[in-house]
């Protein structure tokens, strides 16, 4: 079992390094932060997820086998940076191909959990969300300044093994697939 773990590791790493090679617009100091984030165990275990700002619920993701957490902090529109309806799409795409092995996170830190709310509820988005006002997953997690930093793949124990926002470059969306289809065959 653990060598099995250990060849995906391998075989995942090494997929990543590849893309991060053929990627012309990435720099140096991205590669390396990326590089560092690999393997890190992000924690978000006391979380109080919503549903549209209005219900908490019990969200249990322990059953998946994979997880894509998003962070969108204060900085600029908030709205903006949710990318509801891009999310909404890589979602749907995502549960076809590999339905109930790939949960999704996202965490909100904004100015105000209002417009949180208010984003979710005009985009009719009934998923489940953190709304994070005093930034503990920041804190705890010391998540990077750089939203392209910000949003993360992560295995069954909550290690990342892959970095970068799947709906907003798509060569990051082809790496997440390719690990994701790797280990779901």
């Amino acid at each position: 079992m653990l060598n099995n773990i250990k060849m995906r590791v391998k075989i995942v790493f090494a997929i990543f390094l590849s893309v991060c090679f053929i990627s012309c617009k990435r720099n140096r100091l991205s590669d390396e932060m990326i590089k560092k984030w690999i393997g890190k165990e992000l924690k978000y275990d006391d979380a109080i997820f919503t549903i549209m700002g209005k219900d908490t619920i019990n969200f249990n993701l322990d059953d998946f086998d994979y997880k894509i957490l998003t962070y969108v902090d204060s900085k600029g529109c908030t709205a903006c940076q949710m990318k509801i309806e891009e999310w909404k799409e890589y979602m749907n795409m995502v549960d076809s191909l590999w339905s109930g092995k790939v949960g999704f996170i996202f965490y909100y830190a904004p100015e105000s959990f209002r417009t949180v709310a208010f984003v979710l509820q005009e985009h009719n988005f009934d998923y489940p969300v953190i709304i994070d006002t005093v930034s503990v997953f920041r804190r705890r997690n010391s998540i990077p300044n750089n939203y392209m930093l910000q949003t993360f793949l992560l295995d069954k124990e909550n290690r990342i093994v892959a970095v970068g926002n799947p709906v907003i470059n798509i060569k990051i969306e082809t790496l997440y697939n390719q690990i994701i289809g790797a280990t779901s065959n």
